[in-house]
């Protein structure tokens, strides 16, 4: 499997996650998104940050979702992710298995 691919299947997976259409991860920076329809793992209010590459998703239900924009508009990812009311954090890393050297 090639890097391509891995990150077709993430992209699948996390759109359908976040319950959104996959070219939403080809943007750069901040994208806002309003899910259409809570999935079985979100509550409501819901509120969920995702980065990949040069993205950030947030997504979050339609009566949180002016707060949040008011608190994130003009954040880098960073800060995005160091925001008071964002906690447990998941960090996940594909690593290029071509690049990487056994010793």
């Amino acid at each position: 499997m090639n890097k391509m691919q891995i990150k077709k299947i993430v992209k699948e997976n996390l759109g359908e996650h976040l319950n959104c259409e996959q070219e939403i991860f080809d943007h750069n920076g901040l994208i806002f998104h309003k899910p259409i329809k809570l999935n079985e793992f979100q509550q409501n209010p819901f509120l969920e940050i995702t980065s990949i590459e040069k993205s950030i998703i947030v997504s979050a239900s339609d009566e949180i979702m002016e707060n949040v924009k008011t608190l994130l508009v003009g954040k880098s990812r960073d800060e995005v992710f160091e925001c008071p009311l964002i906690y447990g954090q998941s960090i996940y890393y594909i690593p290029d298995m071509k690049e990487m050297k056994l010793c």
